[in-house]
Order: structure tokens, then C-alpha cells, then sequence
């Protein structure tokens, strides 16, 4: 959640401390979902608006090899302005038994890809968990030019072998946030 107060800046629970005179911070809802590997159980964009107990809840889909990940969805937003830096956030969690890994990357419109140097990885726990992901540089190549688009890149994947056929991954929240700059 992000609160502005003059100089002071809550952002996911950490204080900032910040020049007025720069830019304002802009918290951006994920306006939709696609999922490129998995199942949509319940919930949509919508559901990750606040944090509330509606949840985005996402089951693995089988894949041909421990390379690609069993649960892989892209998040889509609209920056209302211009941005000096760019984060993404997310608040997930494990719902089934095991050792899951999650990574977070942005898209790169330059390259066309997602972008490796964006990349954070980290476990899921059995409670939510937040994972920011920032972009580095010029975040100018990260935001499509037309439409002020910005999309993140969610993965999960077992840790090793799991017994489990059909786990699940939850998300209660998630959010872009962008500085509007000086």
C-alpha cells in the first residue's frame, strides 16, 4: 500500500523519506491477467486491487519439461504519466505442500522480451509473502510509448520433485509503482 504524507512515504509497510519537490509516486492497479501457463482457479485483475482476502488463485499446468514453469501469468497496467523509476510489487503465497520458486521480471518494449536483468527469485511461503521486482536504468524501454504500458511477468515452479499433481499458488495483491520524476 502506498501513503504520501508531505515527505514522509509508506510504501509496503517501508518509510521513505522524500523531497516534495521531486515527482509524486504513482500506485498502479494491474488492469488485466493473461495466463501463458496454469489455470485461473478463481479471481482476475480485479481481485489484486487491495489487499482483501479475494485472491487471484493460479494452478499449475503440466509442461513438457522442468525448464518451463508450471504456473507462468503476465500483469498489465497503464502509467498515467511519464516515469523516472518503476517498481512492481506482488503478494503471493503457496497454497499446497512443497518448495515452490517465484520470479518477477518487466517487459522490455526495446527487446521485445522480458528482461533478464529485472529478475528476482524467491520462495513462496505458506503465508503471503511480498516480492518487489525494480527496474534498472532508463526505465523509459519498459513502458510502451502509444499506451504508457508496463507488464510484469509472474513464474512458479517446484523446487525439485513434488508428489503433488495439482498445486496451487495464491495472490491478493499486486501493484506498479512509478515516480513521476522532478
Amino acid at each position: 500500500m502506498l501513503a504520501c504524507l508531505g515527505r514522509l512515504v509508506t510504501l509496503a509497510g517501508i518509510l521513505v523519506v522524500r523531497d516534495p519537490s521531486f515527482g509524486a509516486l504513482v500506485e498502479v492497479r494491474p488492469t488485466a491477467v493473461t495466463v501463458l501457463y496454469g489455470r485461473i482457479v478463481s479471481g482476475d485483475a480485479t481481485s489484486l486491487a487491495v489487499e482483501d482476502g479475494s485472491a487471484l488463485r493460479v494452478s499449475r499446468f503440466t509442461v513438457p519439461n522442468s525448464l518451463i514453469h508450471p504456473v507462468m501469468f503476465r500483469l498489465e497496467g497503464n502509467l498515467p504519466s511519464s516515469t523516472t523509476s518503476l517498481s512492481f510489487s506482488i503478494l503471493g503465497r503457496k497454497v499446497t505442500n512443497g518448495v515452490y520458486s517465484q520470479s518477477l521480471n518487466f517487459y522490455n518494449w526495446t527487446t521485445n522480451l522480458y528482461d533478464p536483468y529485472t529478475n528476482v527469485t524467491g520462495l513462496l511461503q505458506g503465508t503471503y509473502t511480498s516480492m518487489t521486482c525494480t527496474a534498472p536504468g532508463d526505465v523509459s524501454r519498459y513502458v510502451r510509448n502509444s499506451d504508457r504500458k508496463v507488464m510484469a511477468l509472474v513464474r512458479v515452479r517446484p523446487v525439485g520433485p513434488t508428489p503433488i499433481l495439482q498445486w496451487e499458488t495464491e495472490y491478493d495483491r499486486a501493484y506498479f509503482v512509478a515516480d513521476s520524476g522532478p
